[in-house]
């Protein structure tokens, strides 16, 4: 599963935050047994990546 946000923000913190309210979120709401990437984009350039593999509790996060 492939999912884009698109944001707007005002500092890296507020990026930050996003990034682990996604992470997390990933893991409460969605099925374990799929893989997921998450992009995280700003109007520029992608910002940050998530991606979980199947089966797995624990998200790689990566800022760009």
């Amino acid at each position: 599963l492939n999912m884009n946000i698109v944001i707007k923000y005002n500092g890296k913190t507020e990026l930050m935050a996003l990034t682990q309210l996604a992470a997390q979120g990933m893991l409460d709401k969605l099925p374990k047994d799929a893989k997921v990437q998450l992009q995280i984009k700003s109007e520029s350039k992608i910002e940050a990546v998530i991606i979980k593999e199947k089966n797995s509790d624990k998200p790689f996060v990566s800022f760009l």
